[in-house]
């Protein structure tokens, strides 16, 4: 059966910047609907976050199209994942050479829809080049492994997303 998300973000303070200033945390209310048939959904509106602001996102789960509650009634949500627009993002800003190729590269590989997609798939060598690009111009440099053992299938990480 299908189910709705009401989405409610609030801040605690009021953002300050220039990218989320009109927007007020307090007033954005984000529904969407999940699919019985689809293993993940995609918000049709980004949230603006600043790096220095504490968040709480809350999220109201109902069954979609149902008048009545039923408080039998469940939904298994397996993560919540936060995903960056790639394009306000270090090494894809601007009109630089480097930068517009890695913007038409993610877009050529379809790379973003690879990042929905749960269990992610064996992304294409270029996605993973991308990532590792994003990762490397962040931290300043590539970041040691740290692979939690619970849960994994062995004693090697993944070069990508550190399984």
């Amino acid at each position: 059966e299908d189910w709705e998300a009401v989405v409610s973000i609030t801040s605690v303070q009021l953002p300050s910047s220039l990218r989320c200033g009109n927007l007020l945390p307090t007033e954005q209310l984000y529904t969407v609907t999940l699919l019985h048939r689809n293993r993940y959904v995609q918000m049709s509106r980004p949230f603006c976050f600043e790096p220095s602001n504490r968040y709480v996102v809350a999220i109201r789960f109902q069954r979609h199209g149902v008048t009545h509650r039923h408080l039998t009634a469940f939904i298994l949500i397996d993560s919540l994942v936060l995903i960056p627009k790639y394009t306000e993002l270090p090494g894809f800003q601007g009109n630089a050479p480097a930068a517009e190729q890695r913007r038409d590269e993610m877009t050529r590989y379809m790379c973003p829809d690879s990042f929905l997609i749960t269990p992610m798939p064996a992304l294409a060598e270029m996605c993973s080049k991308l990532i590792c690009s994003i990762s490397s111009i962040i931290h300043d440099g590539a970041l040691p492994c740290q692979c939690d053992p619970q849960g994994s299938m062995s004693g090697e990480c993944d070069k990508v997303g550190g399984r």
